[in-house]
């Protein structure tokens, strides 16, 4: 693989760091996962009043999106007709067969306008890809509720139910989402701890300091070959 040229590997999830270890036992891998600007990312006053939504955030060239888009309009939201399903994102093909609450916004300029606590429930259907969502990351700090895969969780140390609910089927994502339609406090509840979670663990000063440190270990001057490679996110 060519992999086993560098000197260091970085990926940003341990399940990445496991996949590459299965190809070459040898590596140097050491896991450091992706950041967010806490101040420009942070939680707004609570809006109360705003309808109850859910929001899925994605380019939709990426097949993990689309993919995730489909099993929310074909499996979720014609459970829920009282309730918006938004998808804003770039490339976006209306789906003609989505329900009527179902809109497609096309891209917007500035995406925090549309994370609005407590009334905005993040579901991330997401069934394959590697690395961390970076629409995750900005949902848990905007302290969004959040309801997502095994998969789409890979990155962020959750506990089922507290940082967020993890579902992996119709049935638990429907689940999910009755429970949190329900009530106000449970998704605030679930975004506090979300966002808790991003101000402990995912602040750049603190990633930062992370790669300083693996920085400071090679040996200088650095050999042709050694380089910092990136697994990034889709």
């Amino acid at each position: 693989m060519e992999t086993r040229k560098f000197d260091r590997v970085v990926t940003m999830t341990e399940e990445d760091a496991a996949y590459l270890r299965s190809y070459s036992g040898g590596l140097n891998i050491r896991t450091i996962p992706i950041g967010i600007d806490l101040e420009r990312f942070s939680a707004p006053a609570e809006d109360a009043n705003r309808p109850l939504e859910v929001l899925f955030v994605g380019n939709f060239r990426h097949s993990p999106n689309v993919e995730a888009v489909a099993f929310l309009i074909r499996h979720i939201a014609p459970q829920f007709p009282d309730i918006r399903f938004i998808f804003p994102g770039s490339h976006s093909i209306p789906d003609h067969d989505a329900a009527p609450n179902v809109f497609f916004t096309g891209y917007v300029p500035d995406i925090r306008e549309l994370y609005r606590r407590p009334n905005t429930i993040v579901m991330a259907p997401l069934f394959s890809g590697t690395g961390q969502r970076v629409k995750l990351l900005e949902a848990f700090a905007m302290g969004c509720p959040v309801v997502t895969t095994t998969i789409g969780a890979m990155g962020f140390p959750i506990h089922q139910g507290q940082e967020a609910i993890l579902a992996n089927t119709p049935a638990e994502f429907l689940e999910a989402l009755r429970k949190l339609a329900s009530s106000v406090e449970c998704r605030r509840r679930l975004g506090e701890a979300g966002r808790r979670m991003i101000l402990d663990k995912f602040g750049w000063d603190r990633l930062a300091e992370a790669f300083l440190v693996l920085l400071k270990k090679l040996v200088f001057p650095i050999k042709a070959a050694t380089i910092v490679l990136r697994l990034w996110p889709c």
